[in-house]
């Protein structure tokens, strides 16, 4: 096993961004604005799928992690059971 977990890849729909140190995803997609994620994921890559005009789903590996509305500027976290 090695030392250090490898980061997840992703599909090539997907448009794929680090988070920062502070956990914050820099999209500059229609407008500029960040969002913050959770600590964890910090410096790790997110893959963002495209949901439709605006709206896109933020990814984790296969774990779906929150929807993004750049129109209105907001993060909707995504509930897992």
């Amino acid at each position: 096993m090695p030392a250090t977990p490898r980061s997840p890849g992703y599909p090539a729909n997907f448009i794929v961004r680090r988070l920062d140190r502070n956990r914050r995803i820099e999209w500059e997609h229609g407008g500029k604005s960040d969002w913050i994620l959770s600590p964890l994921l910090a410096r790790e890559p997110i893959g963002l799928e495209v949901v439709e005009d605006g709206l896109w789903r933020a990814h984790y590996g296969p774990v779906p992690l929150a929807m993004i509305d750049e129109r209105s500027g907001e993060l909707e976290l995504t509930k897992l059971r």
